[in-house]
């Protein structure tokens, strides 16, 4: 099969074996790079060991995953679009783990095990979220009225906000939307948000902000120009941090 983007340049693979030596020339080429295997076990396998050579060369894997029984090279019209659905790396190997162990606690800590050693990215709490909640987890009539997918339930709250708000003359949300956003933010507190799974990333969290706010007391000539006190500025500038910010700054601390 061979297949290019517009501006790039093509490159294909045949069988399922993909090498060091054939990571480097793409190298210089690119460092995104899209795995398409078949869809049963061979190719599975194919896609794991890709992807773990991939990574270790430092590229950006994204998997194109097809349905059972279909070959890469079926309906390649359609393709371009699979590319834009592509899961990530961690996605997908968290995915594969997680549907491969029948035991759930036994998979979560497998899955943890592998995201440990990863910096943190949008992709990588992507995955802990899988990790903790597949699809058929979540509540099936919350799901079916409010949207798939998290753009998909942001088009439906917005939209009904707008049907809603006209209709009453105020800004309000339509009783069935709202209540089914409700809901399903109860469950995701109940089984996410506060889960047993998740006092790991508690501490976590707990011991990021910790080493910033000691840091930054320490070294107050980092912080933005201020009156109010110490502790209040500190932590007005720890809140302002991005999670993926703070991270970062806790990782160069060596508090990560």
């Amino acid at each position: 099969m061979r297949f290019a983007r517009p501006g790039s340049r093509p490159s294909w693979r045949r069988g399922t074996a993909l090498t060091e030596a054939q990571l480097r020339e793409l190298g210089s080429l690119t460092k995104r790079l899209y795995l398409c295997f078949d869809a049963d076990a061979a190719g599975q396998e194919a896609t794991l060991r890709g992807m773990e050579l991939a990574v270790k060369q430092g590229f950006d894997v994204r998997v194109v995953v097809l349905p059972k029984g279909q070959d890469p090279a079926d309906a390649p019209d359609a393709f371009a679009a699979r590319l834009g659905s592509a899961e990530s790396y961690l996605h997908y190997r968290v995915r594969i783990t997680l549907e491969r162990m029948p035991d759930r606690q036994e998979a979560f800590v497998r899955a943890r095990e592998i995201l440990a050693h990863v910096e943190d990215s949008p992709e990588r709490q992507e995955a802990l979220r899988y990790g903790l909640l597949t699809e058929r987890d979540l509540p099936f009539d919350e799901i079916e009225l409010l949207g798939a997918t998290g753009s998909e339930r942001i088009d439906t709250l917005v939209h009904d906000l707008v049907e809603a708000s006209e209709a009453a003359g105020d800004v309000v949300q339509g009783d069935e939307v709202g209540n089914a956003m409700l809901s399903l933010r109860s469950f995701m507190f109940e089984h996410v948000y506060l889960g047993p799974q998740v006092l790991p990333e508690h501490e976590r969290a707990r011991r990021v902000v910790r080493a910033i706010f000691d840091a930054l007391v320490a070294e107050p000539e980092r912080l933005p120009p201020g009156d109010e006190e110490l502790a209040t500025r500190v932590t007005d500038y720890l809140a302002g941090m991005t999670d993926r910010f703070a991270l970062q700054h806790a990782a160069a601390l060596g508090a990560e």
